[in-house]
């Protein structure tokens, strides 16, 4: 009698187990990557306060791509800054691999940032008197990696750029100093990787090269990529369309 109670109860937990691995890995499978309910976005103007993003609510799933388009001043960019976390939100909230952004102090968020999150801004941020090695390695030095500079330049040398590692921001074409800037916030392999008009400073054949390579990079690490822009061919390489007019969004 007991050995049969406890086969009943063996079969029982197993099933009970089989079941709980079932429902992690759906919910592991299901959650956005980028998670933003019910965010708005007010600051102040020289007429008082301004909104800037309206009830914005959107969900972005692990390995997507999303390209976000619309007339300038519309929001676009303070979206990505609030995804990257360099803006702080008015309302709402917004989930990045599961954790809170507005639950993190500034030493976390940045924390957070250099492990998960690479950025790409249209104006490179490069620092001019660091050599391209430097500022991609920069990342992975504040973070404590003691091959950074190994890895810095096996970044450097997937963007094309193995020969221009010890030149400086001002020797580097718009072009170089793009991708030096794509090649320190892959560099860390995020798993999310947010880019503000990266081709927008550039002409056609190296904002081409740019846009390639940042697709590559993407599809390599199945990172989630989040891009704005005015060019509407960068966009349409993406999975999915986001349009935001007037600080509201529509989804194509």
């Amino acid at each position: 009698m007991i050995s049969e109670i406890m086969a009943l109860y063996s079969r029982f937990f197993a099933s009970y187990l089989i079941t709980q691995q079932k429902f992690l890995r759906y919910f592991i499978m299901q959650r956005p990557s980028i998670l933003i309910e019910n965010v708005s976005l007010s600051l102040d103007g020289n007429a008082g306060i301004v909104d800037i993003l309206k009830d914005i609510s959107i969900d972005i799933q692990e390995g997507e791509s999303i390209g976000i388009v619309g007339p300038s001043g519309s929001g676009k960019s303070s979206l990505l800054m609030l995804m990257g976390g360099l803006e702080r939100i008015s309302n709402g909230t917004i989930n990045l691999l599961g954790q809170n952004l507005s639950e993190m102090n500034e030493n976390k968020l940045a924390s957070f940032r250099r492990s998960n999150v690479g950025i790409v801004f249209q104006s490179f941020h490069l620092i001019p008197t660091m050599t391209a090695l430097e500022n991609v390695a920069v990342p992975l030095e504040l973070s404590g990696n003691k091959d950074a500079f190994g890895l810095a330049e096996e970044a450097l040398g997937k963007v094309g750029l193995e020969d221009r590692i010890s030149h400086f921001p001002s020797q580097l074409s718009g072009g170089e100093q793009q991708r030096t800037a794509l090649a320190r916030a892959i560099i860390a392999k995020p798993k999310i990787l947010l880019a503000d008009e990266p081709t927008g400073n550039l002409d056609y054949e190296n904002g081409k090269l740019v846009a390639d390579y940042l697709f590559e990079l993407h599809s390599e690490h199945n990172a989630t990529l989040v891009l704005v822009t005015h060019d509407v061919d960068l966009a349409n390489r993406c999975s999915k369309i986001i349009k935001i007019s007037d600080g509201e969004i529509f989804t194509r």
